[in-house]
């Protein structure tokens, strides 16, 4: 969970244009000596994001080649990982490397089944703006709608009033 919350808070001050250092580097040391270790869904995504803050997309790609081996085996964890994890963790990878429109579509179908991973939806909501920033600067303005619709029915307080949603939220009503 510490991992979950420390990327987490670091990914959101980053989109908020906040130097935060070098302090993804102690996550992605961590991250790149779990790779293979799928058992924790919803960390996954939360190591992509650590590796890919570091620029360290070598070990990214073997951390998405072991999700893909754990996701072929038999087991309750392999239809997590192929329907969200790995999606989400690509569209990380994808962001990262500034192909936002690849980030949209390998995550879309995910994020109705998100939840299958874990964590709660305050926890989920760091892959939301991942999406949310993906659509809008993929020019997906459709994407962006939905996803606000998606999060504006679960909180109350409205998108347009929520750090990491007020931009997108009046990018699309103009």
């Amino acid at each position: 969970i510490d991992v979950q919350n420390a990327a987490s808070m670091l990914f959101r001050l980053r989109r908020q244009g906040v130097d935060v250092g070098n302090r993804w580097e102690e996550l992605a040391d961590k991250a790149e000596a779990r790779v293979g270790d799928c058992l924790s869904a919803f960390t996954l995504p939360h190591w992509m994001m650590a590796l890919t803050a570091t620029g360290r997309f070598q070990a990214a790609a073997r951390m998405l080649d072991g999700m893909r081996e754990a996701a072929s085996k038999p087991g309750t964890i392999a239809p997590i990982l192929r329907d969200a994890a790995i999606p989400v963790s690509e569209a990380v990878l994808a962001h990262a490397q500034g192909d936002h429109a690849r980030a949209v579509e390998a995550m879309r179908p995910a994020l109705s089944v998100m939840h299958r991973m874990g964590g709660s939806h305050a926890q989920q909501d760091v892959l939301e703006q991942l999406f949310l920033d993906a659509a809008m600067k993929a020019g997906a303005t459709e994407d962006v709608r939905m996803l606000l619709e998606r999060v504006a029915g679960r909180h109350p307080v409205a998108p347009e009033r929520r750090a990491g949603y007020a931009e997108a939220a009046k990018a699309v009503r103009h």
